[in-house]
C-alpha cells in the first residue's frame, strides 16, 4: 500500500508523462501523413531531409511505444523507473527537435520555435 506522499509523487510524475505519450502519438500521426503525401507535390521541399524524417518518425514511435506500455499498460511501475522515464522524454524530445531544425536549414529557418516545446515540456514536468 502506497502512502499519500507517494501517490501524490506518482501523480505528479504520471500527468506530464500522459501528456507527453498523447502529443507523442499526435506527432507521429502527422509526420506519417505528411512523409506519405509529400512525394505528390511538385516542388522540392525535403528531397534529402525526407529519410531523416522516417528515421525519426520510427524512433519516435519506438519510444513512444516504451512510454505507452509503462504508463498505461503496465501501471505498477516504480516512481524512480518513471522519473528516469520522464527526463529520458524531455532529452529524446530536445534531440529530435535539433535534428528537425538542422534539416529544415539552421537556426535562420522557422522551425527554430520548436525549441519553445521542449522548453514548455520541461517546465511542465518539472514544475
Amino acid at each position: 500500500m502506497r502512502s499519500v506522499r507517494e501517490e501524490f509523487e506518482r501523480d505528479k510524475i504520471l500527468k506530464p508523462l500522459n501528456w507527453a505519450v498523447r502529443v507523442l502519438w499526435l506527432a507521429t500521426a502527422i509526420l506519417v501523413v505528411f512523409l506519405v503525401f509529400i512525394p505528390f507535390f511538385s516542388f522540392n521541399f525535403l528531397s534529402q531531409g525526407r529519410h531523416y524524417l522516417w528515421i525519426i518518425t520510427v524512433i519516435v514511435a519506438l519510444i513512444n511505444s516504451v512510454n505507452t506500455y509503462l504508463v498505461y499498460i503496465r501501471k505498477n511501475v516504480a516512481n524512480q523507473i518513471m522519473k528516469r522515464l520522464l527526463t529520458v522524454n524531455v532529452i529524446t524530445l530536445q534531440f529530435l527537435m535539433a535534428i528537425a531544425v538542422n534539416i529544415t536549414g539552421g537556426i535562420e529557418s522557422v522551425a527554430v520555435h520548436l525549441f519553445h516545446v521542449v522548453t514548455l515540456v520541461t517546465i511542465a514536468s518539472y514544475s
